[in-house]
């Protein structure tokens, strides 16, 4: 496997990962207010 691929799949995966990380925290973010509103 060339370096080239690794580095590429790597740079997929830190962007796949950061908007997920940004979605759990927002979803936890909505129930929370959620739960404070009810």
């Amino acid at each position: 496997m060339p370096a080239e691929n690794a580095v590429g799949y790597f740079a997929l995966f830190q962007l796949g990962k950061v908007p997920f990380l940004k979605l759990k925290i927002f979803g936890a973010v909505l129930r929370a207010q959620i739960h404070m509103e009810s």
